[in-house]
């Protein structure tokens, strides 16, 4: 579909960039837009900018988009001036930082506003949502889908393409459209069907492989995105799959952690599906290292789409290497390749294979921001162990709560964690002369249970797992 290159050319405020960067850098996005066609390049527009404007309403977004058509069409014509870009662009910012103006908001937009007009379009391009992730989805009744229909198969899309990019912000653009196609095929053709629950069935079946790899790859985006250790944490989470030490992990997801969060931020998964056929080649190749086992085999003998998906599903078991403590300071204050640091946090991670991937880069981000006072500290070194030691505490209590999480229904969960909490009370009375109370015990509980639901699955939102990460381990320990 010609809309999936024109993804490579155009991102969100490209024009508005585009019209001091020269009239070739313009002249190709004309040709793009011509060759994509109206609707197609439409709905690449509305797909951006619902990823860039995540809160923005619907109606804010269509009036982005349909002005960003309407200028191209003005200024892509033969006779338009050759001043038509500039000054069309100029006043589409102007009117983006208008008080009154009917284009989503953004809390950074007033940064942007106040500088040059050379520096517009660079500004407004580095603008991201970043508030926790959105609700998922909701699936509607085949009776509600084929209800929407009848406003019109445009209006639908645009819907449906508005609503899944907000919720899949980090991913290539042109996942999305794809999905939004599968979707409007499936309601045209299954709404005009007296057996359209069969066909609806019959849709869902064949496009299920898909939704299950849009699912998966938007959380490997999420993290690459917006957590800062994802590599090591993605690496600790195939290797444990195949009980590989370090060494070969390490060279196994070499190509794809060095790449990910640029493939991952590009409009055309090209880069990143290349990624993913190349780790899936290198832990199933027959001289690749590591334990296969039947289940993971048969993740393998899938098409790439559909096999680290697969893994994903497998059980993880925990892995002990001899020494895992860092060897000096320097090796967590080093600021070479890290590799020792990587080492260690490999090792590390290896022990806990119920924490899911967002989780565990958290808890690194976490312990690291916290340990770089350490290096210039005077007593660097106790204060680094003690670091590294309140970061071990924490990742096993959480292990312990993500395994009990997997294994027992939610009402025994529940008293299983307040259990806990209990038999820790005198501990916590004997070293601070001080009996928690029932309430405290109960508030405790509440956020553990809270935890648990929100972050022990293994597509933990990142945003928002990373947060209560933080509120969690950096606290007063009476809090904790």
């Amino acid at each position: 579909m010609r809309i999936f290159q024109v993804v490579l050319t155009l991102s969100a405020f490209t024009l508005v960039s585009a019209a001091w960067e020269g009239e070739t850098r313009v002249e190709e996005l004309c040709r793009e837009r011509n060759e994509a066609g109206k609707d197609a390049f439409k709905a690449m527009v509305i797909a951006l900018y619902s990823q860039k404007f995540a809160n923005g309403t619907f109606e804010e977004i269509s009036a982005t988009s349909d002005h960003i058509l309407k200028i191209l069409e003005k200024c892509c014509s033969p006779d338009a001036n050759p001043g038509c870009y500039e000054k069309e662009t100029r006043e589409l910012v102007t009117l983006f930082c208008r008080k009154d103006s009917p284009f989503p908001k953004h809390p950074d937009l007033d940064k942007c506003c106040g500088k040059g007009e050379h520096e517009w379009g660079l500004c407004l391009a580095s603008l991201h949502y970043s508030s926790e992730e959105l609700p998922s989805l909701q699936e509607l009744t085949n009776e509600e889908i084929c209800e929407q229909l009848k406003h019109g198969a445009q209006v639908f899309s645009a819907r449906y393409t508005y609503e899944l990019s907000r919720r899949y912000q980090s991913i290539p653009a042109d996942l999305v459209l794809k999905a939004t196609k599968n979707y409007v095929e499936m309601a045209e053709k299954c709404c005009s069907r007296s057996l359209s629950k069969i066909c609806f069935l019959q849709e869902r079946l064949q496009h299920k492989d898909f939704n299950i790899f849009l699912r998966y790859a938007s959380n490997v985006c999420e993290n690459a995105r917006h957590l800062k250790t994802h590599k090591t944490a993605f690496m600790v989470y195939y290797a444990s799959l195949l009980k590989l030490p370090f060494d070969d992990a390490f060279t196994a997801t070499r190509s794809i952690r060095d790449n990910l969060a640029w493939c991952c931020s590009q409009k055309n998964s090209r880069c990143l599906t290349e990624k993913f056929t190349e780790l899936h080649q290198a832990l199933c190749n027959d001289s690749s290292p590591g334990l296969k086992s039947e289940d993971f085999q048969k993740c393998c003998g899938k098409a790439p789409p559909g096999a680290l998906p697969c893994m994903d599903n497998l059980e993880r078991h925990a892995q002990l290497f001899p020494g895992t403590a860092l060897s000096s300071l320097s090796d967590l204050c080093d600021t070479g390749d890290g590799k020792a640091l990587q080492r260690f946090w490999f090792q590390t991670g290896a022990k806990y294979p119920s924490i899911p991937v967002s989780v565990f880069a958290s808890f690194m981000d976490v312990i690291k921001l916290i340990s770089e006072p350490c290096c210039n500290a005077s007593d660097a070194k106790g204060c680094v162990n003690f670091n590294l030691t309140d970061f071990a505490t924490a990742a096993s209590k959480f292990e312990h709560l993500c395994s009990k999480y997997f294994k027992l229904d939610w009402a025994e969960f529940k008293k299983a964690v307040q259990g806990d909490l209990q038999s820790e009370a005198p501990a916590a009375a004997a070293a601070e002369a001080e009996a928690a109370s029932q309430n405290h015990d109960e508030a405790r509980a509440q956020v553990l249970t809270n935890f648990a639901s929100s972050c022990c699955s293994r597509y933990a939102p990142a945003r928002k797992c990373k947060n209560m990460v933080e509120e969690m381990t950096v606290c007063k320990k009476d809090d904790c």
